[in-house]
């Protein structure tokens, strides 16, 4: 069928429909490629950032097992309460003194 039409055209108006051609092809391929929308550029952009993301999920992950770790042993674990009462309040019993020293 394409013979059929192609045998109408001489030579050089087939170099120019070839040409045409290759061109709308190019253009296709570029849309394709570089589109602000779904282009490959963006797939690959999208495959990064799913990376970026995977990596932050896996730390987030790691820091709620850490801090469930530390809620079960403040529920079960009186001295611990204690000890960081002391370090990081200045907390004491009673008829206890604090000594300061400046180091």
């Amino acid at each position: 069928m394409l013979d059929k039409l192609l045998a109408n055209f001489d030579h050089r108006q087939k170099k120019f429909l070839f040409s045409c051609g290759t061109a709308l092809a190019l253009l296709l391929l570029l849309w394709i490629l570089f589109s602000p929308t779904n282009s490959v550029m963006n797939l690959f952009n999208a495959g990064e950032n799913l990376k970026l993301l995977q990596a932050e999920i896996n730390r987030l992950e790691t820091e709620n097992a850490k801090l469930r770790e530390d809620v079960a042993r403040l529920e079960k674990d009186r001295q611990y309460v204690e000890e960081l009462a002391r370090k990081e309040h200045g907390l004491i019993k009673k008829n206890e003194l604090l000594y300061k020293f400046d180091k």
